[in-house]
Protein backbone atom coordinates (compact mmCIF):
# COMPACT_ATOMS: atom_id res chain seq x y z
CA UNK A 1 0.00 0.00 0.00
CA UNK A 2 1.12 3.83 -0.73
CA UNK A 3 -0.49 6.64 0.53
CA UNK A 4 -1.35 10.21 -0.50
CA UNK A 5 1.06 10.11 -3.45
CA UNK A 6 -0.10 6.81 -5.20
CA UNK A 7 -3.80 7.43 -4.35
CA UNK A 8 -5.59 7.92 -7.52
CA UNK A 9 -8.61 9.51 -5.68
CA UNK A 10 -6.24 11.85 -4.16
CA UNK A 11 -4.79 13.06 -7.27
CA UNK A 12 -8.02 13.28 -8.78
CA UNK A 13 -9.31 15.83 -5.66
CA UNK A 14 -6.19 17.69 -5.39
CA UNK A 15 -6.93 18.81 -9.38
CA UNK A 16 -10.36 19.95 -7.71
CA UNK A 17 -8.75 22.10 -4.76
CA UNK A 18 -5.87 23.76 -7.22
CA UNK A 19 -8.55 24.72 -9.80
CA UNK A 20 -10.52 26.03 -6.61
CA UNK A 21 -7.08 28.26 -5.09
CA UNK A 22 -6.69 30.14 -8.81
CA UNK A 23 -10.20 31.31 -8.21
CA UNK A 24 -10.10 31.74 -4.37
CA UNK A 25 -6.74 33.04 -3.48
CA UNK A 26 -5.16 36.62 -4.34
CA UNK A 27 -1.71 37.63 -4.60
CA UNK A 28 0.60 40.31 -3.65
CA UNK A 29 3.78 41.32 -5.08
CA UNK A 30 5.44 42.36 -1.66
CA UNK A 31 3.30 41.20 1.70
CA UNK A 32 2.66 43.66 4.42
CA UNK A 33 5.09 41.24 6.46
CA UNK A 34 2.24 39.48 9.01
CA UNK A 35 3.85 37.64 11.65
CA UNK A 36 1.03 35.31 11.74
CA UNK A 37 -0.98 33.70 8.51
CA UNK A 38 -4.13 32.04 9.33
CA UNK A 39 -7.09 29.88 7.86
CA UNK A 40 -8.64 26.82 8.82
CA UNK A 41 -9.40 23.63 7.03
CA UNK A 42 -13.33 24.35 7.77
CA UNK A 43 -14.12 24.32 3.95
CA UNK A 44 -10.43 23.53 2.23
CA UNK A 45 -9.44 25.12 -0.04
CA UNK A 46 -11.38 28.21 0.47
CA UNK A 47 -10.87 28.36 4.14
CA UNK A 48 -6.98 27.69 3.67
CA UNK A 49 -4.98 31.10 4.38
CA UNK A 50 -2.48 32.70 2.00
CA UNK A 51 1.42 33.01 2.59
CA UNK A 52 2.67 34.72 -0.49
CA UNK A 53 5.11 37.57 -1.43
CA UNK A 54 8.39 38.87 0.88
CA UNK A 55 7.76 38.73 4.67
CA UNK A 56 10.92 41.19 6.60
CA UNK A 57 10.86 39.06 9.46
CA UNK A 58 9.65 35.64 11.37
CA UNK A 59 6.34 34.39 10.67
CA UNK A 60 3.92 31.95 12.46
CA UNK A 61 1.27 29.60 10.56
CA UNK A 62 -1.41 29.50 13.13
CA UNK A 63 -4.79 27.11 11.70
CA UNK A 64 -4.32 26.30 8.14
CA UNK A 65 -2.31 28.44 5.23
CA UNK A 66 -1.19 27.39 1.44
CA UNK A 67 1.86 28.92 -0.63
CA UNK A 68 -1.12 29.02 -3.14
CA UNK A 69 -0.79 32.78 -4.93
CA UNK A 70 2.96 32.94 -5.98
CA UNK A 71 6.52 32.87 -4.17
CA UNK A 72 7.29 33.55 -0.63
CA UNK A 73 9.60 34.69 0.74
CA UNK A 74 10.32 34.28 4.78
CA UNK A 75 13.51 36.40 5.93
CA UNK A 76 13.57 34.93 9.29
CA UNK A 77 12.10 31.59 10.57
CA UNK A 78 8.93 29.72 9.86
CA UNK A 79 6.93 28.23 12.26
CA UNK A 80 4.21 26.32 11.94
CA UNK A 81 2.12 26.31 15.08
CA UNK A 82 0.98 23.12 16.88
CA UNK A 83 -2.10 21.45 15.56
CA UNK A 84 -1.69 23.70 12.25
CA UNK A 85 -1.27 23.38 8.86
CA UNK A 86 1.13 23.64 5.85
CA UNK A 87 0.68 23.33 2.41
CA UNK A 88 2.60 24.42 -0.59
CA UNK A 89 2.74 21.33 -3.27
CA UNK A 90 2.03 24.27 -6.29
CA UNK A 91 4.03 24.52 -9.26
CA UNK A 92 3.36 28.29 -8.41
CA UNK A 93 4.05 27.70 -4.41
CA UNK A 94 7.95 28.27 -4.55
CA UNK A 95 9.01 28.86 -0.68
CA UNK A 96 12.05 30.51 0.92
CA UNK A 97 12.82 30.46 4.49
CA UNK A 98 16.46 32.53 5.39
CA UNK A 99 15.96 30.94 8.89
CA UNK A 100 14.74 27.86 10.08
CA UNK A 101 11.54 26.04 9.49
CA UNK A 102 10.00 24.80 13.15
CA UNK A 103 7.79 22.07 13.16
CA UNK A 104 5.62 21.99 16.18
CA UNK A 105 3.60 18.69 17.52
CA UNK A 106 0.92 18.03 15.80
CA UNK A 107 1.37 19.92 12.64
CA UNK A 108 0.86 18.71 9.25
CA UNK A 109 2.86 19.99 6.42
CA UNK A 110 3.30 19.10 2.52
CA UNK A 111 5.86 20.98 0.91
CA UNK A 112 7.27 20.52 -2.55
CA UNK A 113 6.51 18.61 -5.98
CA UNK A 114 8.03 17.12 -8.50
CA UNK A 115 6.77 16.01 -11.66
CA UNK A 116 8.01 12.53 -11.14
CA UNK A 117 7.77 11.30 -7.48
CA UNK A 118 4.66 13.59 -6.35
CA UNK A 119 3.05 16.10 -8.89
CA UNK A 120 2.02 19.07 -8.45
CA UNK A 121 -1.39 19.66 -7.54
CA UNK A 122 -2.21 22.39 -10.53
CA UNK A 123 -0.36 19.67 -12.50
CA UNK A 124 -3.08 18.40 -14.92
CA UNK A 125 -0.75 17.28 -17.45
CA UNK A 126 -0.31 13.42 -19.03
CA UNK A 127 1.98 13.47 -17.66
CA UNK A 128 3.00 15.84 -15.39
CA UNK A 129 5.74 18.00 -16.22
CA UNK A 130 5.50 20.56 -13.59
CA UNK A 131 7.88 21.54 -10.50
CA UNK A 132 8.75 24.10 -7.63
CA UNK A 133 11.37 24.44 -5.04
CA UNK A 134 11.60 24.64 -1.26
CA UNK A 135 14.52 26.19 0.21
CA UNK A 136 15.21 26.13 4.14
CA UNK A 137 18.38 28.29 4.80
CA UNK A 138 18.91 26.86 8.56
CA UNK A 139 17.28 23.73 9.93
CA UNK A 140 14.17 21.90 9.83
CA UNK A 141 13.06 20.74 13.55
CA UNK A 142 10.15 18.80 13.52
CA UNK A 143 8.97 17.88 16.78
CA UNK A 144 6.23 15.04 16.84
CA UNK A 145 4.48 16.42 13.46
CA UNK A 146 1.44 15.14 12.71
CA UNK A 147 3.07 14.37 9.52
CA UNK A 148 5.47 15.49 6.77
CA UNK A 149 6.17 14.84 3.06
CA UNK A 150 8.78 17.26 1.52
CA UNK A 151 9.90 16.99 -1.95
CA UNK A 152 12.25 19.33 -3.77
CA UNK A 153 13.09 20.27 -0.84
CA UNK A 154 16.55 22.01 0.20
CA UNK A 155 18.09 22.54 3.90
CA UNK A 156 21.05 23.81 3.97
CA UNK A 157 21.48 22.93 7.79
CA UNK A 158 20.22 20.03 9.77
CA UNK A 159 16.95 18.30 9.43
CA UNK A 160 15.81 16.65 12.85
CA UNK A 161 12.42 15.12 12.89
CA UNK A 162 11.31 13.52 16.78
CA UNK A 163 8.15 11.19 17.09
CA UNK A 164 4.59 11.95 16.11
CA UNK A 165 3.71 10.87 12.73
CA UNK A 166 -0.32 10.08 13.86
CA UNK A 167 0.24 6.84 15.39
CA UNK A 168 0.95 3.29 14.10
CA UNK A 169 -2.41 3.33 11.55
CA UNK A 170 -3.81 4.14 8.18
CA UNK A 171 -7.16 5.97 9.41
CA UNK A 172 -7.40 9.11 7.56
CA UNK A 173 -9.14 11.08 10.51
CA UNK A 174 -6.50 13.59 11.21
CA UNK A 175 -5.84 17.07 10.12
CA UNK A 176 -4.90 18.41 6.26
CA UNK A 177 -4.45 14.80 5.71
CA UNK A 178 -8.26 14.04 6.28
CA UNK A 179 -9.04 16.85 3.88
CA UNK A 180 -7.63 15.02 1.20
CA UNK A 181 -8.84 11.44 2.24
CA UNK A 182 -5.11 10.16 2.83
CA UNK A 183 -3.74 9.23 6.43
CA UNK A 184 -0.66 10.89 7.57
CA UNK A 185 2.69 9.87 6.45
CA UNK A 186 6.44 11.18 6.39
CA UNK A 187 8.09 10.93 3.05
CA UNK A 188 11.17 12.71 2.08
CA UNK A 189 12.18 12.89 -1.55
CA UNK A 190 14.10 14.25 -4.20
CA UNK A 191 15.68 16.79 -1.90
CA UNK A 192 19.08 17.58 -0.05
CA UNK A 193 20.39 18.00 3.73
CA UNK A 194 23.53 20.09 4.28
CA UNK A 195 23.95 18.50 7.49
CA UNK A 196 22.61 15.43 9.37
CA UNK A 197 18.94 13.97 8.48
CA UNK A 198 17.68 12.62 11.35
CA UNK A 199 14.54 10.52 11.59
CA UNK A 200 13.61 9.15 15.09
CA UNK A 201 10.82 7.86 17.05
CA UNK A 202 8.08 8.36 14.06
CA UNK A 203 4.75 6.08 14.66
CA UNK A 204 3.04 6.71 11.45
CA UNK A 205 1.20 4.56 8.25
CA UNK A 206 3.80 4.82 6.16
CA UNK A 207 7.35 7.10 5.64
CA UNK A 208 10.39 6.87 3.59
CA UNK A 209 13.54 8.64 2.24
CA UNK A 210 14.23 8.32 -1.50
CA UNK A 211 16.83 10.31 -3.27
CA UNK A 212 18.01 12.18 -1.08
CA UNK A 213 21.60 13.96 -0.70
CA UNK A 214 22.41 13.90 2.82
CA UNK A 215 25.68 16.04 3.44
CA UNK A 216 26.56 14.94 6.77
CA UNK A 217 24.89 11.30 8.51
CA UNK A 218 21.19 9.91 7.99
CA UNK A 219 19.94 8.28 10.72
CA UNK A 220 16.76 6.13 10.83
CA UNK A 221 15.82 4.95 14.16
CA UNK A 222 12.58 3.34 16.66
CA UNK A 223 10.07 4.10 13.96
CA UNK A 224 7.00 2.25 13.73
CA UNK A 225 4.81 1.75 10.88
CA UNK A 226 0.73 0.00 10.14
CA UNK A 227 2.35 -0.35 6.21
CA UNK A 228 4.45 -3.18 5.92
CA UNK A 229 5.75 -1.44 2.66
CA UNK A 230 6.92 1.27 4.52
CA UNK A 231 10.18 2.01 5.72
CA UNK A 232 11.93 2.45 1.89
CA UNK A 233 15.14 4.44 2.94
CA UNK A 234 16.84 3.87 -0.69
CA UNK A 235 18.39 5.73 -3.24
CA UNK A 236 19.95 8.25 -0.89
CA UNK A 237 23.62 9.47 -1.24
CA UNK A 238 24.96 10.19 2.28
CA UNK A 239 28.18 11.53 2.63
CA UNK A 240 28.70 10.99 6.49
CA UNK A 241 27.38 7.84 8.03
CA UNK A 242 24.56 5.59 7.88
CA UNK A 243 22.95 4.12 10.56
CA UNK A 244 19.20 2.43 10.88
CA UNK A 245 18.38 0.85 13.73
CA UNK A 246 14.77 -0.40 15.74
CA UNK A 247 12.51 0.17 12.71
CA UNK A 248 9.18 -1.88 12.55
CA UNK A 249 9.40 -2.97 9.22
CA UNK A 250 13.04 -2.57 9.09
CA UNK A 251 14.84 -0.55 6.08
CA UNK A 252 13.88 -2.12 2.69
CA UNK A 253 13.61 -1.49 -0.58
CA UNK A 254 9.60 -2.34 -0.72
CA UNK A 255 7.95 -1.63 -4.44
CA UNK A 256 9.65 1.78 -4.54
CA UNK A 257 12.07 0.66 -7.52
CA UNK A 258 14.98 2.00 -5.39
CA UNK A 259 18.86 0.96 -5.76
CA UNK A 260 21.46 0.93 -2.76
CA UNK A 261 22.21 3.62 -1.15
CA UNK A 262 25.76 5.07 -1.95
CA UNK A 263 27.63 5.99 1.66
CA UNK A 264 30.71 7.64 1.92
CA UNK A 265 31.46 6.90 5.19
CA UNK A 266 30.25 3.56 7.34
CA UNK A 267 26.42 1.98 7.45
CA UNK A 268 25.25 0.29 10.19
CA UNK A 269 22.69 -1.95 11.26
CA UNK A 270 19.61 -2.29 9.07
CA UNK A 271 21.44 -0.55 6.17
CA UNK A 272 24.67 -1.67 6.89
CA UNK A 273 27.07 -2.14 3.88
CA UNK A 274 26.32 -6.43 4.52
CA UNK A 275 22.78 -6.27 4.89
CA UNK A 276 20.85 -7.77 1.77
CA UNK A 277 16.91 -7.54 0.72
CA UNK A 278 15.05 -8.24 -2.03
CA UNK A 279 14.63 -5.55 -4.54
CA UNK A 280 12.44 -6.54 -7.31
CA UNK A 281 13.86 -3.62 -8.93
CA UNK A 282 17.74 -4.24 -8.92
CA UNK A 283 19.68 -5.24 -11.35
CA UNK A 284 19.84 -7.99 -11.69
CA UNK A 285 16.48 -8.83 -9.18
CA UNK A 286 17.53 -10.72 -6.06
CA UNK A 287 19.12 -9.96 -2.78
CA UNK A 288 20.87 -6.32 -3.31
CA UNK A 289 22.92 -4.37 -1.00
CA UNK A 290 20.99 -1.87 1.17
CA UNK A 291 24.11 0.51 1.05
CA UNK A 292 27.22 0.09 -0.81
CA UNK A 293 30.68 1.79 -0.44
CA UNK A 294 30.62 5.64 -2.32
CA UNK A 295 33.55 6.75 -2.99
Amino acid sequence: MRVLRRRATFLLAAVGVAAALLFASSSSAVAAAPSTCTGDLSNVPASLGTLSGVYSGNVTISGACAVDAGPAVINGNLTVGAGSTLVAPFSFGDLTVTGNLLIQKGAGVILGCNHDSFPCFDDTGAPPTLDNSISIGGNLIANQPLGLVLHNTAVLGNAIENGGGGGVTCDSSSGVFAAFGSPPYIDQEDGSVGGNLIMNGMKTCWLGTLRVDVGGNLIVGNNATADPDAMEVVSNTVHGNMICHGNSPAVQFGDSGGVSNQVFGNAIGECGFNVLSDNPFGSPPGLTPISVKAG
